[in-house]
C-alpha cells in the first residue's frame, strides 16, 4: 500500500464520517422535536381532562343546588297550604314564622343556584373550547410528528447507504490505524489534518526532521503533540 493511498483513504473516511455525523445530528434534532411534541400533546390532554373534570364538578354542584331549591320550595308550599288551614292565632304566627324562614332560605338558595348556573355555563364553554383546541392542535401535531418520523427514516436510510463505501475504505486502512482513528474521532472533530510547512496545521507542533522524512515516505504520521493523523499533501 502506498502512502498516498493510505492518506487519501483516511481523508475519504473523515469526509464520509462528517456526513454521517451531520446526518446523526439531524436525526437527534428530529427526535428532540418528537419528544417536545409528545410533551405538548400530553399537556393538551391534561388541560382538556382538567376542563372536563371542572365541568362535571360544576354540573354536579348545579344539579345538587337545583334539588335543594326544589325540596325547599316544596316544603314552603306545603307550609303555606298548612298555614291556610290553621285557625289558632298563636299556632298561625308560629307557622307564619316558619314560612318566612323557609322563604328567606329559599331566596338564598335560589341566589346560590343562579351563581351555580353561571359558573356551570362558563365551565361548559371552557370545556368545549378545550375540546376544540385539543382536536385542532392534536391533528396538527400528529401531522408534524409523522413528518419528523419520516425525516428520521430518510436520514437513517442515508446512513445505511454510506455504510458500504465506509466498509470499503476500511479495507485499505490497517486495523491498528483504524483503532487509533476511532479513538481520535470520538474526542476531536478533525482527526486527520495536513502538515503545513513542517508543522501540524492544528496544534502547530514543529515536526522533527526524521518524522518529516517518514511522513514524506509514508504519507501519514501521528502528531507527537495532539496525536492527530498528519497527512502530507504538499507534494
Amino acid at each position: 500500500m502506498t502512502g498516498k493511498t493510505l492518506w487519501q483513504s483516511l481523508k475519504s473516511l473523515v469526509e464520509l464520517d462528517k456526513q454521517v455525523s451531520n446526518i446523526e445530528q439531524e436525526i437527534e434534532f428530529a427526535k428532540k422535536g418528537i419528544e417536545t411534541d409528545n410533551q405538548t400533546l400530553l399537556k393538551l390532554q391534561q388541560s382538556m381532562e382538567l376542563a372536563e373534570k371542572s365541568y362535571h364538578a360544576d354540573r354536579k354542584d348545579s344539579d345538587f343546588a337545583e334539588l335543594n331549591v326544589k325540596d325547599l320550595r316544596d316544603k314552603e308550599v306545603a307550609k303555606r297550604n298548612q298555614l291556610d288551614s290553621i285557625q289558632n292565632p298563636k299556632e298561625y304566627r308560629a307557622f307564619e314564622k316558619e314560612v318566612e324562614t323557609l322563604a328567606r332560605r329559599l331566596a338564598d338558595m335560589e341566589a346560590s343556584l343562579e351563581k351555580a348556573w353561571s359558573k356551570l355555563e362558563k365551565s361548559e364553554k371552557s370545556f368545549k373550547q378545550a375540546q376544540e383546541d385539543h382536536k385542532v392542535k392534536t391533528e396538527q401535531m400528529v401531522v408534524d410528528l409523522q413528518a419528523k418520523q419520516e425525516i428520521i427514516n430518510e436520514q437513517i436510510a442515508k446512513i445505511e447507504t454510506l455504510c458500504q463505501p465506509r466498509a470499503e475504505i476500511l479495507k485499505v486502512i490497517p486495523a491498528d490505524w483504524q483503532l487509533k482513528y476511532e479513538r481520535m474521532r470520538k474526542s476531536v472533530a478533525d482527526p486527520v489534518v495536513p502538515a503545513v510547512q513542517g508543522s501540524c496545521s492544528v496544534c502547530f507542533y514543529s515536526i522533527p526532521r526524521q518524522d518529516m522524512i517518514k511522513l514524506n515516505n509514508h504519507g501519514v504520521l501521528l502528531c507527537r503533540n495532539c496525536y492527530r493523523f498528519l497527512i502530507c499533501e504538499e507534494k
